[in-house]
């Protein structure tokens, strides 16, 4: 299990052999559309806090806590921080594979915002 919302779980999805990503996108304060399910921060990101309230740049990072062996039957738990993905990201990083997107509060601005994206990087076809 990855942390959500990040590009390390995307990566994951992919070499798991995941032919469709299904996503939910939002738009910060300064308008970058970034992958999150939650418009609240408060279960990703322990910080309670709408991502609407946030630049790209002050975003927290997004917050699990593994386990990890260090030796055989021997373990410690740790803290694992990742920022948000954002849409233009992935769709960088998977150029050729398809998403399936839920747009969360945003209204216009997040349609158009994720309209110009996939125009950008020639998406429409997927």
């Amino acid at each position: 299990e990855w942390t959500e919302n990040t590009m390390s779980a995307f990566k994951q999805a992919e070499l798991l052999g995941v032919e469709l990503f299904e996503l939910d996108v939002q738009l910060t304060r300064d308008g970058e559309v970034v992958v999150c399910h939650d418009d609240n921060l408060s279960r990703v990101c322990g910080v309670n806090e709408n991502i609407s309230q946030h630049l790209l740049s002050t975003l927290p990072l997004c917050l699990r806590e593994m386990e990890v062996a260090c030796e055989p039957g021997e373990y410690m738990r740790c803290e694992v921080q990742q920022p948000l993905v954002r849409l233009e990201d992935l769709y960088k990083h998977f150029p050729s594979t398809p998403m399936q997107m839920d747009l969360k509060p945003g209204g216009h601005d997040l349609i158009s915002k994720v309209s110009d994206l996939t125009k950008k990087y020639k998406r429409e076809h997927l």
